[in-house]
């Protein structure tokens, strides 16, 4: 249970399953992209989603949104690889690649049935929706033929854009040629081969290869070191996170990056004692990684050492006020602590956390905490609320009928935060 429960902690922050929400990786990547967008002087915003997947890859969609799977995170050597596989994907976006293609497939005769499908633009990786997109085109004569060469045509687009953001910034293509080597190695153990690239939207490797050479500045190289290790602390706690082998840990990572991962595959391991201790080892090395405390506080709270893990998640906390997923433990450990007939510390404890609510909107569990806190604190209101949107996410009520509820409570109370929250379902 206890495995179970920590893996749940740091990868699911009850939105949507399969999305891992830490705010830790959220802000690297944030920099990393800030980066990317602000040399190439690109001013679009970039959503994105870490998705669980221990598969190497990137991609962008028909919505402009770029996902970024945790194989991805894990796997590339440096945080200078990472950056050059993002610049692809940013490349695909700067140059319309997506908004070409799905035009190019609205023009094709005979292919209506592709209208629902979701375009994606290949990462740097291979992109395994090519099959896909593949084998339903490959049915419509020779329209294959055109897709694939249009989508090599991008993909090598997007390649140059990634090699000439790494110049710009006098960062080494290396890591990125042994991120490609890495790709190429495991495709071949999965029985993948130059001749299957034939049949797909990206260049085979060699071809990837020779042109990073050719197009590599011999500028003086600009690493970033502390960019570097924060990097490797994301990657560490990944592997942790995701792996029991630690072998695999002993592969890919070193030194105080193994001890870090290895202290929380102990954990999940039930062995506690031995988990904390390498932990506050790093601790003591690496004081101002407030990170550290917050997965302290995860592993405590994971063993049942609820107020041990407010301690260290408050900790946290103080270097990093705008980490929500946090905040939204803090809260749970609160509230199963907190004495119900006590008005004042319910009034209290909904107060302070209701900020939160427009961010587990759709989170049940959050949800009926705040239900329990309403009749405690005696806010009828909210009660009234969420009672109201029970019945009709259960289908006991229509959606009129519970439109026109919440448009009346609307009109009763002054409370911002519910307003703003029965305005999101009516303008919806």
């Amino acid at each position: 249970m206890k495995k179970s429960l920590i893996f749940l902690i740091f990868f699911f922050s009850n939105l949507e399953a399969g999305n891992i929400q830490d705010y830790e990786t959220e802000i690297f990547v944030s920099d990393i992209l800030s980066i990317i967008t602000s040399t190439n002087q690109y001013k679009k915003k970039i959503n994105f989603t870490i998705i669980l997947d221990d598969i190497p890859n990137a991609f962008v969609n028909e919505e402009n949104e770029l996902f970024i799977s945790t194989g991805l995170l894990k796997y590339t050597e440096s945080y200078e690889a990472l950056l050059g596989v993002l610049a692809h994907e940013i490349g695909h976006l700067e140059k319309f690649h997506i908004f070409k293609r799905v035009d190019s497939i609205k023009k094709l005769d005979k292919i209506n049935k592709l209208s629902n499908l979701t375009v994606i633009a290949g990462s740097l990786a291979m992109n395994r929706t090519d099959v896909l997109i593949n084998s339903v085109i490959t049915k419509q004569y020779g329209i294959q033929n055109y897709m694939q060469s249009f989508s090599r045509d991008q993909e090598r687009e997007a390649d140059y854009y990634a090699i000439e953001t790494l110049n710009k910034l006098q960062l080494s293509t290396k890591p990125l040629v042994k991120f490609l080597n890495f790709l190429e190695r495991k495709s071949i153990q999965k029985g993948i081969t130059n001749e299957f690239y034939k049949f797909s939207s990206h260049p085979i490797y060699k071809e990837r290869y020779d042109f990073i050479s050719n197009a590599k500045s011999e500028k003086l190289k600009n690493f970033n070191e502390k960019l570097n290790i924060r990097f490797n602390f994301i990657q560490a706690k990944l592997f942790g996170f995701t792996s029991n082998d630690e072998n695999e840990v002993s592969e890919y990572l070193n030194k105080d990056f193994q001890m870090y991962a290895k202290s929380i595959i102990l954990s999940k391991e039930s062995k506690l004692k031995e988990s904390l201790k390498l932990l506050n080892n790093l601790i003591k090395k690496n004081p101002n990684n407030y990170f550290l405390y917050e997965t302290k506080g995860d592993i405590l709270y994971a063993g049942g050492y609820l107020e041990e893990a407010m301690l260290f998640y408050q900790k946290s906390n103080q270097k990093n006020p705008n980490n929500n997923y946090v905040q939204k433990r803090v809260f749970d450990i609160k509230f199963s602590l907190i004495d119900e007939k006590n008005k004042n510390d319910t009034l209290k404890l909904f107060q302070e956390y209701i900020f939160l609510i427009k961010l587990y909107s759709s989170n049940n569990d959050f949800k009926n905490k705040y239900k329990k806190l309403s009749k405690s604190a005696k806010k009828f209101y909210w009660l009234e609320y969420f009672i109201a949107e029970e019945k009709y996410l259960n289908k006991e009520i229509q959606k009129e009928e519970f439109i026109l509820k919440i448009k009346l409570l609307k009109n009763k109370t002054k409370d911002l935060n519910l307003i703003n929250l029965i305005n999101k379902y009516i303008n919806a």
